[in-house]
């Protein structure tokens, strides 16, 4: 059918009263469609895909190729990378499928060969350049493959080793979403599961990592890409999960991101990946040392949160004191976890300060807790210690004390967070806060920790102003 009479079948049908169309007339406007707009065409059934294997094989052995049909020869793109043994390497039967494809006009087999170089797209494959050679030369002369002209041109999409850097740096280059320049390269939404568009959003992630360390991204850019390479809470390609993490939070192992960047960074993995300190199983297979990048983070994040929700509830005195001594800490590094232990007040002014991107455990009321209580526990080189709100103590345990609190655990009673904590020099364990505005009590637990690790903050890292 022409386009002419498909107009005419068209104003026809305009002008008397709707009828159902037939079968036949359905198939031949679906036929045109795809003709004219190169739509993917779905593959046979698997037994047919198992039975033209077989046949293949055999034709290629027993060097009979010349009596496939033409059905067969328009449904051989399917199979030339099907294992065990792919016949795009058996001896001549890439070109003789090129030639019998041009021989018998067929259109539906040329458009399947496109077809199956997006969805198997691998470079490394047997016969891979020798097909993509051949797009290449077709595109510019076949009807049927007239969409993809524009497509080559900008995209380089036939072109196995530049086709999915031209398109990652088209969306890294563009301000609009990360779909539009997929539909505009052909790959969206008939190949959005292709192994080419795949291949795309692993250039995507190197991309980043490198323009983030070279400071030549914006935040706004980050997010939209980030948000592009998503849908909902899961990677669109999770085969990139290990890969993408590995070169977003590699990029950090010595440096510190600006906030806007490392924001986002945050926001992405703890959607996606959730907070690796509990969900281990999401960052199976990370480099260690990347995970200790967002880890990092992480606790400074609860420490920042934490005295969020303390300004809330807690004494503002006392605050600025305990918030100044330990930001201290944590800008020499030498904090490994943070993790914030909430009673029930608390927790309500946490999820409006944290907007449901932090966890955190749960006080139980009792024993002395209420619910306006709060407690950061923090780990220290061999030390684990707990900084009470209000008028609570700061207590200390060694990290491998049967006793010391544990981390990341969903609840928490007061017992859990004071039982077994050792002395301080005062005459019960733990440490008051004693005169602060003088320095006494930071003064005793940094000569503590000193003492203990080495690690040392001067008077005038701890104290507000210097003083």
């Amino acid at each position: 059918m022409t386009a002419r009479a498909l107009a005419q079948m068209l104003a026809e049908t305009s002008r008397r009263p709707p009828r159902r169309a037939t079968a036949q007339q359905m198939a031949e406007a679906v036929r045109f469609v795809r003709e004219r707009l190169g739509a993917a065409e779905r593959p046979p059934a698997e037994d047919r895909l198992v039975a033209l294997y077989r046949i293949i094989l055999r034709a290629c052995s027993e060097r009979r190729l010349h009596d496939l049909r033409r059905k067969d020869w328009r449904s051989v793109p399917w199979i030339l990378w099907r294992d065990p043994e792919p016949p795009a390497g058996l001896p001549g039967l890439l070109d003789a499928l090129f030639a019998a494809l041009v021989q018998l006009d067929s259109r539906r087999g040329v458009r399947n060969l496109v077809n199956v170089y997006l969805r198997d797209y691998d470079p490394g494959a047997v016969g891979f350049a020798e097909v993509a050679r051949q797009l290449r030369a077709w595109i510019p002369r076949r009807e049927e493959l007239s969409r993809w002209r524009h497509v080559q041109e900008r995209f380089r999409l036939f072109e196995p080793v530049q086709g999915p850097t031209a398109v990652a740096d088209a969306i890294l280059a563009s301000e609009g979403e990360v779909a539009r320049i997929e539909r505009e390269a052909g790959l969206a939404p008939d190949y959005a599961e292709s192994r080419l568009l795949e291949a795309v959003h692993a250039v995507l992630g190197t991309r980043i990592a490198t323009e983030m360390a070279a400071g030549r991204i914006a935040a706004t850019t980050l997010d939209r890409v980030l948000d592009g390479l998503i849908e909902g809470t899961r990677l669109r390609f999770p085969g990139q999960r290990v890969a993408l993490a590995n070169a977003l939070l590699g990029a950090w192992r010595r440096a510190t991101p600006p906030e806007p960047i490392k924001g986002r960074l945050l926001q992405f993995f703890l959607r996606v990946y959730k907070d690796p300190r509990i969900h281990h199983e999401r960052w199976f297979g990370v480099a260690p040392e990347c995970v200790a990048v967002l880890r990092r983070w992480l606790a400074r994040e609860a420490l920042e949160q934490f005295f969020d929700v303390i300004d809330r509830s807690a004494l503002d005195d006392h605050w600025r004191y305990r918030k100044k001594f330990w930001l201290a800490y944590f800008e020499k590094g030498v904090v490994e976890d943070a993790w914030i232990v909430l009673g029930l007040e608390a927790q309500r002014d946490a999820r409006r300060v944290m907007e449901g991107n932090l966890e955190f455990g749960k006080l139980l009321t009792g024993q002395g807790a209420q619910r306006n209580h709060s407690v950061l526990l923090l780990r220290l080189d061999r030390f684990i210690i707990t900084e009470w709100s209000h008028n609570g103590r700061c207590r200390v345990w060694p990290a491998d004390d049967r006793d010391a609190p544990k981390f990341f655990a969903a609840r928490y009673s007061r017992s859990d967070l004071i039982t077994g904590s050792i002395n301080l020099g005062e005459p019960t364990p733990g440490l008051t806060h004693r005169r602060s505005e003088a320095g006494v009590w930071q003064g005793k637990l940094a000569d503590f920790i000193a003492r203990k690790t080495n690690i040392r903050i001067s008077r005038s890292e701890y104290m507000p102003y210097g003083r």
